[in-house]
């Protein structure tokens, strides 16, 4: 999701990142419960933000990077991911369309 909101958008702030998430996602009770080592954040925000450290697999994998402080955008390599993940998307769509031809997946 991050990904997809940054390749969209260009350079976002980390709270512009974390407010897009949260808009795009169907929250649960539980989610919103407050962060155990974060008593200022709930859970939800806590995975956010975790998954936009350095040592996370979206900077760790080139994927995003940091521009400035609290600044992220997505890269070349991040582009051509979300790219893919379409592609595969768009594939197993027609696939289901194909196998399943009386079937309404929209619903």
């Amino acid at each position: 999701m991050i990904l997809t909101i940054l390749h969209g958008r260009g350079t976002l702030a980390t709270a512009e990142i974390n407010h897009s998430v949260r808009q795009r996602i169907r929250l649960v009770p539980a989610d919103l419960e407050r962060a155990a080592k974060r008593p200022n954040e709930t859970k939800i925000d806590q995975i956010i933000s975790n998954a936009l450290q350095d040592r996370r697999r979206l900077c760790r994998d080139g994927l995003i990077e940091r521009v400035d402080r609290g600044k992220l955008r997505i890269t070349d390599k991040g582009r051509a991911y979300v790219a893919e993940q379409e592609r595969m998307s768009k594939d197993a769509s027609a696939l289901l369309d194909e196998l399943f031809p009386d079937e309404k997946w929209d619903d």
